[in-house]
């Protein structure tokens, strides 16, 4: 008898499908993340051009002015903050800690 058998009731359960009762889990398409990344690149290359780093702090009033309807949880992020933090890893925007004003800086990719 091997020692990893399965029997057959074991294997002819159905993993098809969320189990009755499970919420539905929905994730964005990827072009929505890619387009919600270009309006924080857009938003933030015309603060920081205007007057430098752009703070983390009221950015996302920013991108509702341009995007009423903008929501990082729309996205499937938890929090604003991790919804920059994507978009500095995909290369959409910089984005450092800065101990002066105790808050996160976001600037056009490649201006840090």
């Amino acid at each position: 008898m091997s020692c990893c058998a399965t029997s057959p009731s074991a294997t002819s359960s159905s993993w098809g499908g969320p189990a009755k009762g499970d919420p539905e889990v929905t994730l964005p398409e990827h072009g929505e993340r890619e387009t919600a990344f270009g309006l924080l690149r857009s938003v933030v290359a015309d603060l920081d051009r205007n007057a430098g780093p752009v703070a983390l702090s009221g950015l996302k009033n920013q991108l509702r002015r341009v995007q009423p309807d903008f929501s990082e949880k729309k996205l499937g992020y938890r929090s604003f903050l991790q919804f920059c933090k994507a978009a500095a890893t995909a290369g959409a925007v910089d984005l450092r800690w800065d101990t002066e004003t105790d808050d996160y800086l976001l600037t056009g990719v490649g201006r840090g």
